[in-house]
């Protein structure tokens, strides 16, 4: 691997680590609560890059959302979503655009945290901007059609 990838590696977790956002709570994906799927994803951003790693999806009974692609002990993107009543708080962790977060709908472009719905609900994307195919054992493939950008999902036991 080249220098430039190593450093790009080193400023993306400087970037993470130095935002002075709040952090995301931790959740227990074992509850009963939840449902979670896990297995290999492979996403081409809206530049072009394609990145492959391990993937974990999840969904509570409430509608929070939680995803996650890392190359261990990388993590490439985390998002997740809390609900408390009616007002739900997101956020969104990558490794190269920082830490971001908010309160209400998550951004709609950010395929990450549409992912648990669409295969919780059968592989139905709720928003028009997104195509979804299954294309075999679960195999889901999602992309945005505008700007390309797509996710192959290789998950277990689906």
């Amino acid at each position: 691997m080249s220098t430039q990838y190593f450093f790009r590696i080193f400023i993306g977790i400087a970037m993470l680590t130095g935002c002075s956002t709040t952090p995301a709570p931790v959740i227990d994906l074992a509850n009963s609560r939840w449902q979670s799927w896990q297995g290999q994803a492979l996403w081409k951003t809206t530049a072009g890059t394609e990145i492959a790693g391990d993937v974990l999806l999840a969904r509570s009974d409430t509608g929070e959302v939680y995803a996650e692609l890392s190359k261990p002990p990388i993590v490439v993107i985390h998002v997740q979503t809390t609900r408390n009543g009616n007002q739900v708080r997101w956020w969104l962790h990558s490794l190269d655009g920082g830490q971001h977060q908010g309160t209400g709908n998550p951004p709609a472009q950010v395929i990450w945290f549409a992912m648990p719905d669409i295969v919780a609900n059968g592989a139905t994307a709720e928003s028009t901007a997104w195509r979804v195919n299954t294309t075999g054992a679960g195999e889901i493939s999602i992309e945005n059609p505008l700007t390309r950008e797509r996710v192959q999902l290789f998950l277990d036991g689906v």
